[in-house]
C-alpha cells in the first residue's frame, strides 16, 4: 500500500492534532504511517510541503519518501524519529 512522494514534502506529529481531529469527526482510521528518507516508518499527523505546522506541539520527524499505511489501530514498526529540525 506504499506509494512515492514527488518533490519535498514534510512529516510531523501533534497530540493536539491527533486527539483534535478524532474529536471532530469519526476518523475510521486515525493511525497514519509514512516512511522517511532515511528509512524509518513512522506515524504522522500532518505532511507540509513547506517546513511549517499547525500546531504548536508539532514534532519534526522528517523528509517524507512513502506513504506507508492507516490503520483503525496503532502499528508497531521499528523506527528512529529525528529531533533535528528541517
Amino acid at each position: 500500500m506504499s506509494s512515492s512522494i514527488k518533490g519535498t514534502e514534510y512529516a510531523w506529529y501533534s497530540k493536539k492534532q491527533f486527539e483534535h481531529v478524532n474529536e471532530i469527526k469519526q476518523n475510521n482510521f486515525p493511525y497514519i504511517y509514512y516512511e522517511l528518507m532515511d528509512g524509518s516508518i513512522v506515524q504522522i499527523t500532518e505532511i507540509t510541503k513547506e517546513d511549517k505546522h499547525n500546531f504548536n506541539d508539532a514534532t519534526y520527524l522528517g523528509k517524507v519518501k512513502n506513504f506507508v499505511t492507516c490503520s483503525k489501530e496503532p502499528k508497531n514498526f521499528t523506527q528512529h524519529v529525528s529531533s533535528s529540525e528541517p
